[in-house]
């Protein structure tokens, strides 16, 4: 951990920051010049797969958030095209059958939807598992892709520490709190809102 991380940051990247980046780079292998979508890019594993998809020169990335984060999302660049779940339907800004690659972290409809939007043997990669409905729709075209579980690595969680160190890596810190049994139960309402973003960090 270099020097100038500290240990909120550090703690906030470990989980949501390796699960992003691997999404990116081991289970799509996004390459130069593909298209992206990400879904809930102001949480803590879409705004670090969002950074990696950047860095991978990505053409397009689109991502869903609430409309209070889209300023906070085209921080990270401008291009960004950031779709605002509360009024529209993503399936009905991205063309069908348009995009090469997905980080889906939802499920169900949204699941449905994302293979709606992907080319024919496009990439999913999805931290929730996929229905029946979900793998015939994947099926059907051609789409490569299951359910994802990130799998740490010294060598993944060093890089990420040296690029936060470097400052051109940020991490989505919600909130920090005094570890106790209230900020536990409070930082679980906080998280499962679905309005947060990145990580609640508890402190001893």
């Amino acid at each position: 951990m270099p020097d100038s991380v500290s240990f909120e940051d550090a703690a906030a990247l470990a989980l949501g920051g390796q699960t992003g980046y691997q999404a990116v780079v081991d289970a799509l292998n996004l390459q130069e010049g593909e298209s992206i979508l990400i879904h809930g890019g102001a949480g803590a594993v879409g705004y670090a797969a969002l950074q990696t998809a950047l860095y991978r020169g990505a053409s397009k990335i689109y991502t869903t958030s609430l409309p209070t984060d889209i300023d906070y999302l085209h921080e990270l660049n401008a291009d960004i095209e950031t779709i605002d779940f509360t009024t529209q339907k993503f399936t009905d800004v991205i063309p069908e059958s348009s995009v090469d690659t997905v980080v889906e972290i939802i499920g169900g409809n949204n699941a449905l939807g994302s293979m709606q939007v992907l080319k024919e043997g496009g990439r999913i990669v999805s931290t929730v598992p996929l229905g029946d409905d979900v793998k015939a729709a994947r099926d059907a075209k051609n789409i490569k892709g299951d359910y994802y579980v990130m799998q740490s690595t010294t060598e993944v969680l060093t890089k990420l520490m040296e690029h936060l160190g470097n400052g051109d890596y940020k991490v989505a810190v919600a909130e920090v709190k005094p570890f106790n049994l209230e900020n536990l139960k409070e930082g679980h309402k906080i998280v499962e809102s679905q309005a947060v973003r990145g990580k609640v960090v508890l402190t001893f």
